[in-house]
């Protein structure tokens, strides 16, 4: 039960439109599709959540919340729900003294992630969640990079 809706709700398994970007311009979709599997109508908060396990830099946050959607389902009603990310989503800004607050992106697998409770054993290299999702970004263009 999430809320006070009083009703339940399933996610299908993420999708992602690309698994690999070699420009950090580039655009990123995630796709879920929403099921309110309940007996009376209900609201949801559909999140989305972007990790990245492994960092060259510091930076305090291992999963953020990007992008969020509030959708209200009838019994037995779903909805596909696709959110965009873009270059802001995925780069960091440099911490070091003397040079601004830049922003970067690393070269690194990066994780997609719907509903704040999922875990994605990032760390293990198992991720059998289907609410999870690993792109890559290699070698970035068009911004500075680690």
């Amino acid at each position: 039960m999430s809320g006070l809706s009083y009703t339940n709700f399933s996610y299908s398994s993420v999708t992602l439109d690309k698994t690999s970007i070699a420009n950090v311009h580039d655009k990123l979709t995630a796709t879920v599709t929403v099921t309110n599997v309940g007996s009376r109508a209900g609201k949801e908060v559909v999140m989305l959540f972007l990790i990245q396990p492994f960092r060259k830099i510091s930076v305090p946050e291992m999963k953020n919340l990007k992008r969020f959607e509030k959708i209200e389902l009838q019994a037995g009603e779903s909805r596909t729900v696709s959110f965009s990310l873009s270059y802001d989503d995925w780069s960091v800004y440099n911490g070091k003294i003397g040079v601004g607050l830049p922003k970067i992106v690393e070269d690194s697998n990066y994780v997609v992630a719907v509903k704040p409770d999922t875990d994605c054993d990032v760390y293990n290299f198992n991720m059998t969640n289907p609410l999870c999702a690993k792109f890559t970004i290699m070698n970035p263009s068009g911004a500075p990079a680690l």
